[in-house]
């Protein structure tokens, strides 16, 4: 009856009694037009650093490309090899990770938020490649630098 959207985002209407028709041939249309496709989650890495990399002089610098959002995506960046120190849960029901991870002598705090369920799979003094946000943690008055979890890869 009418559709409309942009290339983010689409939406139409039709009439209740048709549903189950269209219904059958859309997924028989995605069906015929995705088979073989293997649809793997990707996450892009913006740069590879060192965890002394992420200071104040760098989320100073990634303030100038704000805003973030769809077509301007924060960045994303690869640590490797960092120790565990400390894995604890937070939040209500324990759904996010806090995270202490040290390169050389420089520890640094991690939030992970949605990965509660990784704590069994998280051990302190385990090595780990992490893709993290960089950002500021504003909380009483104060503020630190704030690494947020995108994704980790245990290091075995």
């Amino acid at each position: 009856m009418r559709y409309g959207g942009h290339s983010a985002a689409a939406g139409f209407t039709i009439k209740a009694a048709e549903f189950f028709e269209f219904k059958e041939k859309f997924i028989g249309f995605a069906q015929n037009k995705l088979a073989g496709v293997q649809f793997l989650p990707r996450i892009y890495v913006d740069a590879e650093v060192k965890l002394e990399q992420i200071n104040w002089r760098l989320v100073e610098a990634l303030a100038d490309f704000e805003p973030f959002g769809q077509g301007n995506h924060k960045p994303k960046f690869l640590i490797s090899g960092l120790t565990l120190m400390s894995v604890e849960t937070v939040g209500l029901e324990s759904k996010h990770l806090r995270l202490m991870v040290q390169e050389g002598s420089l520890q640094r705090k991690v939030i992970c938020f949605g990965f509660g369920e990784a704590n069994d799979l998280l051990a302190p003094g385990g090595k780990v490649d992490l893709v993290c946000e960089a950002g500021v943690n504003e909380w009483n008055g104060k503020k630190e630098l704030q690494l947020s979890l995108v994704d980790y890869r245990k290091i075995v």
